[in-house]
């Protein structure tokens, strides 16, 4: 048999069937944790289903909608393992090709609910139908060979017999003539893309391109229904079934690999396939261009990751910038690891990036992780899993970064120190400043200094807090942004190579006697942080009249909730004087709750829930 150890799980039951249904997720998974090789074969993000996890979405360069492929079928064929996979394409609703879907899945794709089922397509069987566009079969042999098939017509086409008439603005009008075509999908175009960085993909794996490739073709069929719901199909004389193979053979002897048919109907061989697919990304098992193209752990490559420590107070906006900074990374095929550290008892900040499942999860060149207790283990798994460019230690809003210099300074010799960055609130710093010591000691030990939401701020507050700075910190470079939006090289330079080295570390600079050394949690301050679940649905404009009422000693209020008549999750984020409520665009279905950070938080705790819940009418 093949030697799978390097893209299965350690222990797993290789017989041929299982081992063929784990390859297409195991290569998938492989390479996008690798920097470079990911961007350059094409992958632009995968991620399993929440309800469903041996399905996968993933998305791909030049393509806007997303794939979705689920296991159909796993059988022992003779001594093969044969697994067929259902591959499935959604459109962005706004992309032309949605025009030659069914008029059901344009429906469905305008629909409120199409994300959501989207993300957990194979539990939602007929939703997902409407979607589909060919299959992908993966065929083991006992004897060190290895099939990868795309099946999938030219066009599916469904022929309305009698037309589709609806009514529309109080009027009959005709959205399909009679005998006209409801779908007329060229899904051979659609699936091969993804088809071929899959290969590619395997190519890599195995560090080895396939010895074999072969085209076939047989009849294929169109449907027809009528509004009595009577169904039939009959062969498309202009447009065929395809099916491309790939062919690798392992064995010593190089033993050339055999096609098995694919099904009892004849199949006929297309002569000029080779020339056709020449310049494939399969070919190239080394995926030239990419700086990255080989595991460097597995090579010997010593290249350190650069380190950022990013840190600022509650709501300035780090999450924002980091968004930012990883699609800038990734457009330049750089890789970046982010790890968080959350007051309270919600994480949401992971969320918000899309990386709620920790390590598990990667989209747009990120990799996230939550650190409990031990930042040295979480660097160094990192390091080791997925090799990242960069690695941003994302603090809490009430760390002081000192603390974390002395355990930093242990890893020099498997990272770059690049910087310490903080951002700042324009619209509430200068308030903040005179009650918070720990947003001073923020400031003193940061390099590279970051002025957020100036366009929400007056100039005179403005050039007041660049003052301050430059009084707690004259080394400290400044710089003025609107959203966390700012170029990295702006920041740090083309090679960030900022000038920061690990300092000695210097105790918090808490006003607080006798606390200690590290100040995990700053309850000294009389900060705490607070979680209320809602327990009736909660009106909109409600909600944001009770936030921007709150008195500023509520540093921060952040959460996920269901408004009014609104459908879905709706991000809530609030500091003084400012909140924010956008859509959730996670993949799971989290409970929805809120946290409260700052001091005495009983009496608004005491008032929230009559305050923003939608009143119920009394009883007729």
């Amino acid at each position: 048999m093949i030697d799978l150890t390097r893209l299965l799980p350690p222990g797993y039951a290789r017989d041929p069937a299982t081992a063929a249904g784990q390859l297409p997720r195991a290569a998938m998974m492989r390479i996008n944790f690798i920097p470079g090789v990911r961007q350059r074969l094409g992958w632009r993000g995968m991620r399993a289903c929440p309800q469903a996890p041996m399905g996968l979405t993933a998305r791909i360069e030049d393509r806007t909608g997303i794939y979705g492929l689920y296991p159909s079928t796993e059988q022992q064929v003779g001594k093969e393992g044969v697994a067929t996979f259902s591959l499935f394409y959604f459109p962005e609703p706004e992309d032309d090709i949605i025009n030659a879907y069914s008029l059901a899945a344009g429906f469905a794709a305008y629909d409120a609910s199409y994300l959501d089922r989207l993300r957990d397509f194979p539990i939602h069987t007929e939703f997902a139908q409407l979607f589909h566009i060919g299959e992908i079969e993966v065929r083991l042999a006992p004897d060190d060979q290895l099939t990868l098939s795309l099946i999938a017509p030219q066009r599916d086409r469904t022929i309305a017999v009698e037309g589709i008439t609806a009514r529309l603005h109080g009027t009959h009008q005709t959205l399909v003539e009679p005998g006209g075509l409801d779908q007329d999908l060229p899904c051979h175009d659609l699936a091969y893309p993804f088809f071929e960085i899959l290969a590619a993909s395997l190519a890599y794996a195995f560090e080895q391109a396939p010895t074999a490739l072969q085209c076939e073709q047989t009849d294929h069929v169109k449907r027809g229904f009528d509004t009595a719901g009577e169904v039939w199909q009959k062969l498309d004389p202009e447009h065929t079934l395809d099916a491309l193979r790939l062919g690798w053979t392992f064995s010593a002897n190089g033993s050339h690999p055999t096609f098995a048919p694919i099904d009892p109907r004849e199949w006929s061989r297309d002569s000029n396939a080779a020339a056709r697919y020449e310049q494939a990304k399969w070919w190239n098992p080394m995926v030239p261009g990419a700086r990255h193209s080989m595991d460097k752990s597995t090579m010997g490559i010593e290249e350190k990751p650069k380190l950022i420590l990013l840190t600022g107070f509650l709501g300035a906006g780090k999450t924002t910038y980091l968004s930012h900074f990883i699609e800038h990374q990734a457009a330049r095929n750089q890789f970046v690891a982010i790890i968080q550290n959350e007051i309270g008892e919600k994480g949401l900040d992971a969320r918000l990036l899309g990386q709620h499942y920790a390590v598990e999860e990667i989209d747009e060149g990120c990799v996230c992780c939550t650190l409990i207790d031990n930042l040295t283990a979480a660097i160094d798994l990192i390091c080791q899993s997925y090799q990242p460019d960069f690695i941003v230690v994302e603090t809490t809003g009430l760390a002081n970064p000192a603390n974390l210099l002395s355990e930093l300074s242990e890893l020099e010799d498997r990272l770059e120190f690049s910087s310490v960055t903080c951002i700042l609130d324009a619209l509430n710093a200068n308030i903040g400043l005179e009650t918070y010591d720990i947003m001073r000691d923020q400031i003193a030990v940061a390099d590279t200094i970051l002025i957020n939401k100036v366009d929400l701020a007056a100039a005179p507050q403005v050039e007041a807090l660049k003052q301050t700075i430059h009084h707690l910190n004259p080394f400290g470079r400044v710089h003025l942004t609107t959203d966390g939006d700012i170029s990295p090289r702006t920041l740090y330079g083309v090679n960030f190579e900022g000038p920061q080295k690990i300092a000695a570390p210097t105790p918090c600079g808490c006003s607080h006697d006798g606390h200690e050394h590290h100040c995990a949690t700053h309850h000294h301050y009389g900060i705490s942080s607070k979680i209320w679940h809602p327990s009736r649905q909660i009106e909109k404009d409600a909600l944001e009249a009770f936030l921007l009422a709150l008195p500023p000693t509520v540093l921060r209020v952040k959460g996920l909730v269901r408004l009014g008549q609104e459908n879905g999750l709706w991000v809530c984020q609030h500091v003084p004087n400012s909140v924010q409520l956008t859509r959730y665009r996670g993949t799971d279905a989290p409970a929805e709750f809120l946290v409260f950070i700052g001091e005495d938080l009983e009496e608004p705790l005491a008032r929230v829930d009559d305050a923003v819940s939608v009143r119920l009418a009394a009883p007729a």
